[in-house]
This record gives structure tokens, sequence and C-alpha cells, in this order.
């Protein structure tokens, strides 16, 4: 069983997924997912920095499960 050390998880909630998307590749950087709206409801996609790590980026929308109550 492989073991695992430190976070497994880390993820960055903005405004307007698409915006950002269009500034990361500006930059020269190769997202590692195109954007996804995934079963939850919420549109993400992948990035990996400079020491490997990979994180998520995400956009809440209405239909995120995330979302409890009203906003």
């Amino acid at each position: 069983m492989k073991q695992y050390y430190g976070y497994q998880h880390f993820s960055l909630e903005v405004d307007n997924i698409h915006e950002l998307w269009d500034r990361v590749c500006q930059y020269g950087i190769k997202p590692d997912s195109p954007i996804r709206k995934g079963v939850d409801g919420t549109y993400q996609f992948w990035l990996t920095d400079p020491d490997g790590n990979h994180f998520e980026v995400m956009e809440y929308t209405k239909e995120s499960l995330q979302i409890t109550g009203d906003e």
C-alpha cells in the first residue's frame, strides 16, 4: 500500500475560471486538464507548480454541491 505524506488536495476558488484560464495561457503555462464541469456542478481545471505539486482551480456555480443555503 502506498503511503502519502503532506496534503493530498489543494484547490483555489476563483470568480471567473475562463478569465483565469486565458491569463494562465497568456503567461505560457500549460494547464494539466481542460476546463470541465464536474458531476458536482463545479467548473475546474488542474495546474502543476514548479515543484511538481498538482492543484485544482475551481469556480462554483448555482448547481455546485459544495454550496449550501442561500447565497
